[in-house]
């Protein structure tokens, strides 16, 4: 009899104060009307719902009904703003992340419309010659790839891969294929450090989005002779940018950028930047190839990440792209792809450091820090990205038997092993 391919990692007590942050961040959302402004269409917020309904823990089954319609009402919200004109192409806060959530939480004749809808806007963005745009995983070419996989659009995922091999260039000084973001693509404050530019080493806005996305298109079959090499000269320049670490005692390795301006010290530790992001694409890759070397190098990056002390993390707040869930999350995704020990403890710790930052704002206890002109400010934001939503999808995929899939999002969905091993009820908070 095959094991489940996933499990819950907690019991006992953490599990019951997981379970407890579910509940509140759950009440928190219900309702969309209770957040206007930025996040009235987020649909971040309709997958956290839809999720804690077919997790269907005992303990939150009063809860059900509620999350359900809530779920309902957010995805609707998001479909009927897609006419307002106001968001981009993008996987996050664009077009493309709306249709990820309705390809992968809804169904039927309204579905299929909206989707045809989302399609025909995207195919029109991709008919651009030469791309100009970013080719991130955020904002540009990587997750509209993530769409397309999603949604099971052979023509858009094709289009897709074609803008990025016309992006691909060698690089003459560490070999391999690597995307390059040109200064015109920077934010201001990135342009002043890196006026030339720069190479991003960051999962969210960089070369390994792209190795993520190809290591889907070789495992769903979609022109594997055309992703294969992408995905190989990729890995080949972050292993030059990045090489491992001498020193055993290492916790840390890859920057968050390279070019003139960037420095070279490795990044703090997050999803977005840092080991977590390359760790994860790494190994999709890996067992997509079957490359069992790549396999081995990933799960050492796992490990590291797993020794790393908080107190060097650089983690301010909760959040999935940089805060303590995110970290939780990456090593959760490690735990049930490698059963490592050391990682499944890991993980739960991050789970108990995320729960220990809860304070007495924000949605739930899990406000959102922001730095605007060096000024710090803390906001209480309901999305997947940054926000409480995300933080709940963390701590649920902690608590339930279902896969989290929704994280195909964060290119981290490495297929688990089998039944990874429950992380016993004391849990040292360093």
């Amino acid at each position: 009899m095959t094991p489940p391919g996933w499990t819950p990692i907690l019991d006992g007590e953490p599990r019951e104060r997981a379970l407890g942050a579910i509940r509140d961040i759950t009440l928190a959302l219900v309702d969309p009307e209770a957040f206007p402004g930025p996040y009235v269409d987020d649909p971040g917020i309709a997958t956290l719902l839809s999720y804690v309904v077919q997790a269907d823990l005992p303990e939150l089954t009063d809860l059900t009904d509620r999350a359900g319609e809530g779920a309902a009402a957010w995805l609707d919200r998001a479909v009927g703003r897609l006419a307002d004109g106001v968001r981009g192409p993008g996987l996050w806060g664009g077009i493309a992340g709306v249709g990820f959530a309705v390809a992968h939480l809804a169904g039927g004749e309204e579905a299929e419309e909206a989707l045809g809808v989302i399609d025909e806007a995207l195919a029109e963005v991709l008919a651009v010659e030469p791309w100009r745009g970013d080719y991130d995983l955020i904002s540009g070419l990587a997750g509209l790839g993530v769409y397309a996989i999603e949604r099971g659009s052979t023509p858009l995922a094709t289009r897709v891969l074609e803008q990025l091999e016309a992006l691909a260039a060698p690089d003459p000084e560490l070999g391999g294929l690597a995307w390059y973001t040109p200064p015109e693509l920077l934010p201001a404050w990135q342009r002043e450090i890196c006026p030339d530019g720069y190479y991003n080493l960051g999962l969210a806005h960089g070369i390994p989005g792209v190795v993520g996305l190809m290591a889907h298109y070789v495992r769903a079959g979609i022109e594997p002779g055309r992703a294969r090499p992408l995905a190989d000269g990729g890995i080949a320049w972050l292993r030059a940018a990045a090489p491992v670490p001498a020193e055993p005692e290492a916790t840390a390795r890859f920057p968050a950028w390279r070019g003139r301006g960037a420095g070279s010290e490795p990044s703090r530790l997050a999803w977005c930047y840092g080991d977590p992001g390359v760790a994860l694409p790494l190994l999709l890759a890996a067992r997509a190839t079957g490359d069992a070397a790549l396999d081995a190098e990933a799960v050492a990056l796992g490990r590291m990440m797993a020794a790393r002390p908080f107190a060097s993390s650089g983690v301010l707040d909760t959040g999935l792209c940089h805060g303590a869930a995110g970290v939780a999350h990456a090593l959760l995704r490690l735990a049930h792809a490698t059963h490592e020990p050391a990682i499944s403890v890991a993980a739960a710790r991050w789970i108990d450091r995320t729960l220990a930052m809860r304070r007495d704002d924000g949605v739930a206890g899990f406000p959102t820090r922001r730095m605007d002109d060096g000024v710090e400010s803390w906001e209480a934001e309901p999305g997947l990205l940054t926000g409480a939503a995300g933080v709940g999808l963390a701590l649920l995929a902690a608590c339930s038997d279902v896969e989290p899939a929704w994280d195909r999002m964060l290119l981290v969905d490495v297929p688990p092993l089998g039944a990874a091993p429950v992380v016993p009820p004391t849990i040292d908070p360093r």
